[in-house]
Order: structure tokens, then sequence, then C-alpha cells
């Protein structure tokens, strides 16, 4: 039996364009879907849930951009100073975080069937809802004892949204929220009690 490692906490990967199917809104990517590749990927901002809420402010960056058969996968450096990136990393860990990308304004174009033709990527956030919910199940990296990076062990399963989709599957419930808080709260107080910002 193999001895995994972390290679570094603050690392996420997942699927973050999803091809074929149709998203929650009726609409998919394709192969041929211009994200617009003429500039690189890498450095590009994440954010918490398309910067909406409370947490406006950037939570980490793209570090990989790698385009295959079914998607393109992306890696993700999270920002370890980053004052909630204790309660994201805890979100993350339970399995119902998701990616989605946001298109650069009037860059949108889509068929009248749903295909994206253009979406011109300027971020990606993290998120309990994202629209293609084949998404979820973000993993952090891990390193076998020979150096092998694989996917971490913990990696919760894609829940299967085909045929039908409740919200309730895809966020996390008033509770596990509330201890997530309390414990994100709890590290902050400690850290300022011992002086550490």
């Amino acid at each position: 039996m193999k001895r995994y490692e972390m290679i570094d906490e603050g690392i996420v990967t997942g699927r973050g364009i999803v091809f074929g199917g149709k998203d929650l809104d009726g609409e998919y990517f394709t192969r041929s879907t211009d994200f617009g590749e003429t500039r690189p990927f890498e450095g590009m901002p994440v954010y918490y849930d398309h910067a909406r809420g409370t947490l406006k402010s950037q939570i980490g960056i793209v570090k990989g951009w790698v385009p295959g058969d079914e998607g393109i996968d992306v890696q993700i450096e999270l920002n370890k100073a980053h004052r909630y990136y204790e309660m994201v990393k805890d979100l993350i860990a339970t399995g119902r975080m998701g990616l989605s990308t946001g298109a650069l304004p009037n860059t949108f174009v889509a068929s009248t069937d749903g295909e994206i033709k253009r979406w011109t990527v300027g971020e990606i956030s993290l998120t309990l809802t994202p629209a293609e919910p084949r998404t979820m199940g973000l993993h952090t990296e891990v390193k076998s004892q020979e150096g092998d990076i694989v996917s971490d062990a913990t990696k919760a399963p894609v829940p299967d949204h085909t045929e039908s989709h409740s919200t309730q599957e895809s966020i996390v419930n008033a509770q596990e929220l509330e201890a997530i808080i309390e414990k994100a709260a709890q590290r902050g107080y400690e850290k300022a009690r011992r002086g550490i910002s």
C-alpha cells in the first residue's frame, strides 16, 4: 500500500469546463467553443461564487489549464494568507464544491439549441452551486512516495445529475455551513490571540 503526502494543501484541481451535455441552464460547451485561447489562462483570478456574495476579493489564481477530450481541467492555487482561506478549504473538503467559469462582458455567444460558441473566460470560481454539476468534487493533489502525482483518496464522487437536479444535493446544509464558519472563526480568534494575522 502506498503512503501519500500532500504536495501543498493550497493546490486544488478539478474539471473547470465539461464538454457536451447541457448544464442546468440548458447550455453546453464543445471542443470548438472559443474560450479566448489567444492569451494564457495561467494567472487568471479565482473567486468564491463569482464574487457575488460577501466574499468579493480574489481567493487564488489559476496555475494550470489542461484541455482534454471531455473538458478542461484546472489547477488552482489558493491564497493561504486570505482571511477566508481556512473556510474555503473546509468547504472543499466537504466534496460539494464545484467550479464555474465567468466570461468577460459582451463575449457570450450561443446558438438557439444552447451550444456556447464563444465564452471568453475571465475568471473561475469555486462554488457550491455550479451550473454544471459535473464540476463537483474538487480535490487536492497528493504525491506518492515514488513521486507520482495522484488524486487524493478522499475525492468525493461526482453526483449524477443527468436526469434531474435538486439544489439540496449540491449545497451544504445550514448546520454544516454553520459548523464550518464556526471552525474558521475559532481559528481566526486563536491566531489573533497569538498575534498572527
